[in-house]
């Protein structure tokens, strides 16, 4: 009779290396993510910015406040987006 032991050592080495690649995936998985968290708040806190820059816009087309009082608001939005 074969004992068969030979095959399965063989096959252990495909295991053991499929073992590290799915580690290996899940690493890189959790470090996308991480990284695409971090880019997707500092996109967030610029579009903030935009959005204030916009509404400002509006205020001062609609006549609601003053040129003056539009550039100091601005000032005051660009110094905070920095």
């Amino acid at each position: 009779m074969m004992n068969g032991s030979g095959m399965m050592a063989d096959g252990m080495w495909l295991g053991i290396l499929l073992v590290g690649l799915v580690v290996i995936l899940v690493i890189f998985a959790f470090f996308k993510l991480l990284n695409s968290r971090i880019d997707g708040d500092s996109a967030k806190h610029q579009n903030e910015g935009d959005f204030s820059l916009i509404i400002l816009n509006e205020r001062l087309a609609k006549g609601e406040i003053q040129v003056e009082e539009y550039n100091h608001l601005k000032g005051i939005i660009l110094k905070s987006e920095k």
